[in-house]
């Protein structure tokens, strides 16, 4: 129950900042909205807006997505290659992707491979955008360039407190992630075929991994409790009872008391799948029932190597060890069946 609670604690936390940080975007964007200007890149019109802020360019926005440009210093070539990188994101619908393993994050958020899957579909979403804007630029020249830019805008800009729901170009608080990128725009040519393995198949593959692990449940050994044993053999529920004595507990099959220990010990039992439904009854205040005679069947056990086999009409039930077997056998129920070297023709 505590661990219950402290997960469902977690994610109403998680759950609470992601919603907080995408009411703060789609705010600030509809402060700035009337500078908003629209433009068309390769055929499809797009929001750019903007801002006096230093920190990465980035698309936000689901149904209306807005491209945020910040105030530094670009060349005309610098701003084409990030408006055509966030214009790929959007084409890609990757927030919606960025969406969906936030709100995976929520319910996970203990988990800590779900951390490595995030970072890597961050890796994932920005090399495959990479990859599209170098489809057209594809000369060593442009890729020096496509460099020079991540660098120069992961020089000029503070993105300190990156917001989960929104795609950046260049944030400067993952250099890994910028030292990946920039890489693989360096030797796009060798690594393109390699790059669809990555893309297409290591992800699905993480995702896949993630939920498997997710939902692996390990659960402590329970060793079975003391007179276990004894229940193996068949019975009645309708003349099995319980009787409480004080501290004593004696559990009565067939009518007749064949095991007796203390509370602690008889709570474990009666968690036993075919103790559960029976009857306790209190030998101080209750009645108990009265005694039930119980006609002797063809049953019998047979020895083997040490141990009884018991056969309840002739088809073999459980075994018991010799000390069990002489507790069990004088009962009434029990006292009168044969006890044969060999199973009988």
């Amino acid at each position: 129950m505590i661990i219950f609670a402290t997960w469902i604690i977690g994610s109403l936390v998680k759950l609470t900042i992601l919603i907080r940080q995408s009411l703060k975007l789609h705010s600030f964007a509809k402060l700035f909205s009337k500078k908003t200007d629209k433009t068309n890149v390769n055929g499809r019109t797009v929001n750019i807006l903007h801002l006096p802020v230093i920190d990465s360019p980035s698309v936000v926005g689901l149904i209306n997505p807005t491209i945020i440009i910040p105030d530094i210093n670009l060349s005309k070539e610098e701003f084409d290659f990030i408006i055509n990188h966030e214009v790929l994101h959007i084409s890609n619908f990757d927030l919606v992707i960025k969406y969906l393993y936030e709100f995976i994050m929520v319910v996970y958020w203990w988990n800590p491979l779900g951390y490595i899957f995030k970072d890597k579909m961050d890796q994932i979403l920005e090399i495959r955008v990479d990859e599209g804007v170098l489809e057209k630029n594809n000369t060593d020249e442009d890729k020096i360039k496509y460099v020079e830019t991540l660098l120069n805008v992961s020089k000029q800009l503070q993105t300190n407190d990156e917001a989960a729901l929104a795609s950046y170009f260049a944030a400067s608080g993952n250099k890994d992630l910028l030292l990946d990128r920039s890489k693989n725009i360096l030797n796009y040519n060798k690594r393109k075929s390699n790059n669809k393995f990555v893309k297409f198949i290591f992800a699905p593959l993480l995702l896949l991994g993630f939920f498997l692990l997710s939902s692996i449940v390990f659960e402590p050994y329970t060793p079975a409790p003391e007179g276990v044993e004894f229940f193996e053999l068949p019975f009645d529920p309708k003349i099995s009872y319980i009787v409480k004595d004080g501290e004593d507990y004696s559990f009565c099959l067939d009518n007749f008391p064949i095991y007796k220990t203390n509370k602690r010990e008889a709570k474990k039992l009666m968690k036993h799948q075919r103790l559960r439904g029976l009857k306790i009854y209190d030998k101080a205040k209750d009645q108990l029932p009265a005694d039930i005679k119980v006609v002797p069947s063809e049953d019998y056990f047979v020895k083997n190597n040490g141990k009884y086999d018991y056969y309840p009409n002739g088809k073999f039930s459980v075994s018991f060890n010799e000390d069990d077997f002489k507790v069990i056998k004088p009962t009434k129920n029990y006292k009168h069946m044969k006890v044969y070297d060999k199973v009988p023709n």
